[in-house]
């Protein structure tokens, strides 16, 4: 029993020594929290002024043993320091960990570069028949960028061909901008047809990227474009080479053109060059309308027109298709040298001549002009006419320049009086080459003379 008893109060006593280490550790904790309790009010102060107080904490009271007596009471133990903790073996030493660095931007991606295309129209040009030696009217093509790219372009025809283009070398080709159609950069390129041989004519346009200085980049060509002709022989024949507008030639004269080749010749323009220009007046409407078909003429109609001038000249040019130079035609008008007679004497003056009596003179005529007198016919007119005949005339007909003729006039009065008339000289046209004044007394016969 006493071992018992030893027992229980071994137990008893390591039970307090239990709750007077619980009631220790409780004691600090309390102490610590009131110390902050007294800070935090001295810091804020409490309401009305006064400093905060912390409340007595009350203490749990021991727990009544089994058995209905109270144990008796112990002062209690000031808390006893922690003991120390044993220290921990060395660790192993942990390699350095790399110190993070900040991220670095990421670049910017690089466009992909965007391929050169180009669009052309047409894709291939056809300029038919054109006479050998002569170059055509120009055709266009147009090529336009239609990728997102900028770039250059040139282009190159096939070694000899007989085609001429123009325009749009290392021409600059830019993206459409927002808005614009497909084919906002574009570029002309002009080409025309020169061929130097007759028969059918075929090469190749080629466009192809290049660099800043011009050479040829990339592989193949962004587009080739087909061009086509034949060469013919053509020939017009214009005639006469000389219009000549001297009388008695007429003053409206034609040019015939005549297509003898092998293809149609048109007539693009015609025009009168020269000082004297304005004289001659040109219709060239009925060659005007269309080609010449082979095989076909058409006429050019010229009129001139006279002055007072000595002479006019001038160029008739027309220009057509079959040559690269225009046809010419002289154009010439000179003055018809006029004949101009003059009478020795001037005049005629009869003295005295009884009626059924007769008196005749001779008057010469001389032609001092530089023209020719033709077809001349004598006779009287106005006046006293019948009182006057023409006898021998050596001036009926022709009296050329520089020659003479002789007339005989003879006086027959038919009355007593004094009796005037003119001679005229005139050509076939009735134009009056010369007048002559001639005049007589008639008188009456005396008595016992004998009337013829």
């Amino acid at each position: 029993m006493r071992g018992l008893e030893f027992s229980i109060t071994g137990l008893d006593d390591h039970g307090r020594r239990l709750r007077d280490d619980r009631r220790g550790r409780t004691g600090v904790a309390i102490a610590v929290v009131a110390s902050l309790f007294v800070l935090m009010g001295r810091e804020a102060g409490t309401p009305g002024g006064q400093a905060f107080e912390p409340a007595p904490l009350a203490v749990p009271a021991e727990p009544v043993p089994q058995g209905g007596q109270a144990q008796p009471t112990e002062a209690p133990q000031p808390p006893q320091p922690a003991p120390l903790a044993e220290p921990a073996p060395p660790q192993p030493a942990q390699p350095a960990q790399p110190v993070p660095q900040p991220a670095q931007p990421t670049p910017p991606a690089q466009p992909t570069p965007q391929p050169a295309r180009v669009a052309v129209d047409p894709p291939r040009l056809v300029f038919g028949a054109q006479a050998v030696g002569t170059v055509s009217e120009p055709q266009t093509i147009r090529i336009a960028n239609t990728s997102a790219a900028s770039f250059s372009a040139d282009y190159e025809l096939s070694a000899g061909a007989p085609f001429e283009p123009m325009a749009c070398r290392r021409f600059p080709y830019l993206p459409p901008r927002q808005g614009q159609s497909p084919t906002a950069s574009e570029c002309a390129v002009f080409v025309s047809f020169a061929p130097q041989s007759a028969g059918q004519q075929r090469a190749t346009l080629t466009v192809f990227e290049v660099d800043g200085t011009g050479k040829r980049t990339g592989g193949s060509p962004l587009v080739s474009v087909e061009l086509d002709g034949e060469g013919v022989v053509a020939s017009l024949d214009v005639s006469p080479a000389l219009l000549d507008f001297r009388e008695p030639q007429p003053s409206r004269q034609r040019v015939v053109l005549n297509n003898r080749g092998m293809a149609p010749v048109s007539v693009r323009a015609v025009s009168v060059t020269g000082p004297d220009a304005a004289r001659f007046r040109v219709d060239a409407t009925a060659c005007r309308f269309g080609p010449i078909a082979i095989g076909t003429e058409c006429a050019v109609t010229v009129t001139h027109s006279i002055s007072t001038a000595a002479s006019h000249s001038a160029e008739l040019l027309i220009e057509h298709t079959a040559a690269d130079t225009a046809a010419r035609v002289q154009l010439t008008w000179v003055a018809t040298p006029t004949p101009e007679l003059s009478a020795d004497p001037a005049s005629l003056d009869f003295a005295s001549v009884a009626i059924g009596t007769q008196q005749s003179q001779r008057v010469t005529i001389a032609n001092v002009g530089a023209g020719q007198a033709n077809s001349m016919t004598v006779g009287f007119a106005g006046g006293d006419a019948s009182s006057f005949r023409v006898g021998n005339n050596e001036c009926a007909g022709t009296l050329a320049p520089q020659a003479r003729c002789t007339v005989e006039i003879i006086f027959a009065p038919t009355e007593a009086s004094a009796l005037r008339s003119s001679l005229f000289v005139v050509d076939a046209q009735l134009k009056s080459l010369l007048t002559i004044g001639v005049s007589g007394l008639g008188s009456q016969p005396q008595q016992g003379a004998i009337i013829l």
